[in-house]
């Protein structure tokens, strides 16, 4: 029996995981929403916008670990296992610091904001949005590899076997 047709077809093409980081990736989008608002709202409804963001990075915090979970029982990773775990810790940090912003707002009772600060606040939802768009890519392009029989996908880890380089190396002669 050929195994690899059947390792490439499941776990190379892992919907599960991707389903994950679609939640997750979908709960910074959410939170990039409501930065905006935190903003610009009377500072009396700020509490309950930064509640909306906690109970959003809370079901992120959980996404993070399914994630985890998922990526240490699989035999074939999509991509590098310590890839999976960086985007998803990634991910997570970033909706960790939107809580901790708007947490800050309402723990020392901002009045106002500085002037332009909405413009840099949707510059945060948008961020946001892209990031969530961008696991749809990351998606395709490991299921394209996938289909392609490439394991590591070079769009996503061009220079996996690659050293660091700190200086040029001299060349020969001189």
């Amino acid at each position: 029996r050929d195994w690899s047709s059947d390792v490439c077809s499941s776990d190379l093409k892992d919907s599960v995981l991707f389903d994950l980081y679609t939640a997750q990736a979908e709960r910074l989008a959410s939170c990039g929403l409501l930065v905006p608002e935190l903003v610009t709202v009377k500072p009396g409804k700020r509490e309950g916008i930064y509640q909306q963001i906690s109970a959003l990075e809370t079901e992120a915090d959980q996404l993070l670990g399914k994630i985890i979970n998922r990526a240490d029982t699989m035999l074939i990773t999509p991509f590098d296992r310590s890839d999976i775990h960086l985007l998803a810790n990634t991910l997570d940090d970033s909706i960790d610091s939107l809580e901790g912003a708007a947490e800050m707002t309402v723990l020392h009772k901002v009045e106002e904001f500085p002037k332009g600060i909405e413009p840099i606040a949707d510059c945060v939802r948008r961020l946001a949005e892209l990031t969530a768009t961008s696991i749809g890519v990351v998606r395709t392009v490991v299921t394209v590899n996938a289909a392609r029989g490439s394991v590591r996908p070079a769009a996503i880890r061009p220079q996996t076997n690659r050293p660091d380089r700190v200086a040029p190396r001299p060349k020969p002669g001189r």
